[in-house]
């Protein structure tokens, strides 16, 4: 009994160190490179940027659905049965590429109609490679089996791999379109090496229709909350674009990154 208590305790300690080395990337990591974008981009290119950014962010919620929550909670609850875990794995992926396929299109009819998205509309769609990558990558699944250090590894190796090639390969206000590339490839690299790892574990196991309907709709209600969480937090980026210009949206989104960092 005593050995359980010790081994477990270990296993959080480990989560609780991987998971705070990975927060604190994300926020020491972008702190790095934004006053280096600020400068090289000019204030108006990097408000593009990360006005794009923020239009991505709404997808990236919703091809998450809630399942960072619900998905962690499956994964735990059937942490010795194998098969069973490997039927829930494909459910909540096959939800999440239906969803990855339904937001492109919407996307794509929200750039080419809006005339303050269509004028830049290249920069949208290699913003959207963030979506992509995210989807793949089943942190959900990591947590559940309480493996955060996959995690960690794999998002961090992605961000500083995304920071070097800021430094190396953006040197001019016309490199701005660089930003979205390198950032989708961090996040798309990152999808593909997590779920590589996890197909070491996890072994094909076609679902039933039920599974996917029932995983569905029990993240339905947590997505719900964190679409509108995100709501009134991120959309001021992109309400302030439609009444200003892209002078004023590099600067109020580089003041906010800097504030939450900070937070």
């Amino acid at each position: 009994m005593l050995k359980k208590i010790t081994k477990q305790k270990k296993i959080v300690l480990s989560n609780f160190i991987s998971l705070s080395f990975l927060q604190g990337a994300n926020y020491i990591l972008p702190l790095i490179t934004l006053p280096y974008l600020v400068k090289v981009l000019g204030i108006d290119k990097f408000g593009l940027v990360m006005l794009a950014q923020s239009v991505s962010l709404f997808f990236l919620i919703a091809v998450n659905f809630g399942f960072d929550i619900s998905g962690t909670r499956e994964i735990a609850i059937l942490k010795s049965q194998k098969k069973d875990i490997s039927k829930t794995f494909w459910s909540i992926i096959i939800i999440k590429l239906a969803l990855v396929i339904t937001c492109s299109v919407i996307l794509f009819i929200i750039v080419k109609s809006v005339n303050r998205f269509n004028e830049n509309e290249t920069i949208y769609f290699l913003s959207y490679g963030v979506v992509v990558g995210q989807s793949i990558f089943p942190d959900w699944y990591f947590m559940g089996i309480e493996k955060m250090k996959f995690v960690t590894i794999t998002n961090v190796t992605a961000k500083v791999i995304f920071t070097i090639l800021i430094f190396l390969f953006i040197k001019s206000e016309q490199d701005f379109y660089y930003v979205p590339i390198f950032n989708s490839f961090g996040f798309i690299l990152a999808g593909v090496l997590g779920f590589s790892l996890a197909l070491r574990q996890i072994k094909f196991v076609l679902p039933s229709k039920t599974l996917i309907k029932s995983l569905f709709v029990d993240s339905v209600s947590l997505f719900i909350g964190k679409f509108f969480t995100n709501f009134y937090t991120s959309t001021n980026l992109i309400i302030l674009s439609f009444f200003t210009g892209d002078v004023l949206v590099g600067v109020y989104s580089s003041i906010e990154k800097l504030l939450t960092a900070i937070r």
